[in-house]
């Protein structure tokens, strides 16, 4: 039997731990859905019409890929599928839209709920760009491709904590501390930007593993900002003034928050 690896960081604050880093890898998020443009899911959300024809989609590109996908015929005109999937986006009971950013490239999951059904678009996850920045073509792909997707509501809080990489974790005790916006960004754009010159050694961990950072805002006024540093899961960003401070966020207190805006 293979010996458990231990963890460098931890083992040089004397404490011997088995790393248990590979549970997170494990957990990649995996769309179950259809590909659809952001461009494409913009133009059908927003689609209007007459009241006796109902809602149409005019942009000849977005007709295009959404044709693919069965939600309006060549006209625009939405079939029996888009319809009910456009009820859902119109009159939904609860919108949560979460927007992130790894290596400079931005990602996006937007759900609508109601009642017992959710309608999610998505790019893929942070995760997949964070510590290797996509770049042109690529970046662009990632940042404008996604995912249309169906599922129940029970299972909104479980895709939510995939895309965000929420999973097991090391926990790491970070002294508070105060962060200019400005700093924030540019460490999440470029991970050679240097931490604080005040940072302790914990900071600087979490400093080195690949990042992403996100917000998630809901329809209720809801609001949740945090950074995804790779092994060392999740931190909360807090506003104060027009600065950001920085708390640990162990992994089960996060998901309890993603299971409360999606139910609640």
């Amino acid at each position: 039997m293979p010996e458990p690896r231990i963890d460098e960081h931890w083992q040089a604050q004397g404490e011997t731990l088995e790393d248990l880093g590979r549970l997170h890898d494990a957990q990649p998020w995996q769309p179950q859905g259809l590909p659809l443009s952001r461009s494409a899911f913009a133009a059908f959300a927003s689609a209007g019409g007459g009241r006796l024809r109902g809602p149409r989609v005019k942009d000849a590109d977005a007709v295009r890929g959404l044709t693919a996908a069965c939600l309006v015929d060549g006209s625009g005109r939405l079939t029996p599928d888009g319809e009910t999937t456009h009820t859902v986006l119109r009159s939904a009971d609860r919108r949560i839209r979460v927007e992130s950013v790894a290596g400079g490239v931005p990602g996006t999951y937007e759900a609508a709920r109601l009642q017992g059904t959710v309608v999610v678009w998505a790019t893929d996850s942070p995760q997949r760009s964070a510590g290797d920045p996509s770049t042109g073509r690529e970046a662009l792909a990632t940042a404008t491709s996604g995912t249309l997707m169906w599922f129940p509501t029970m299972q909104l809080a479980g895709d939510l904590a995939g895309w965000l990489q929420v999973g097991p974790s090391w926990p790491m005790v970070v002294a508070p501390v105060s962060l200019t916006e400005e700093l924030v960004t540019a460490r999440s754009d470029d991970p050679t930007v240097p931490p604080p010159a005040n940072a302790d050694d914990n900071l600087r961990a979490v400093w080195a593993e690949p990042w992403f950072t996100w917000t998630l805002g809901t329809d209720t006024g809801h609001q949740l900002a945090g950074i995804h540093a790779g092994r060392h899961g999740h931190l909360r960003l807090v506003a104060e003034g027009d600065r950001l401070q920085l708390h640990p966020w162990p992994a089960e207190t996060l998901f309890s928050m993603l299971v409360g805006v999606s139910l609640l």
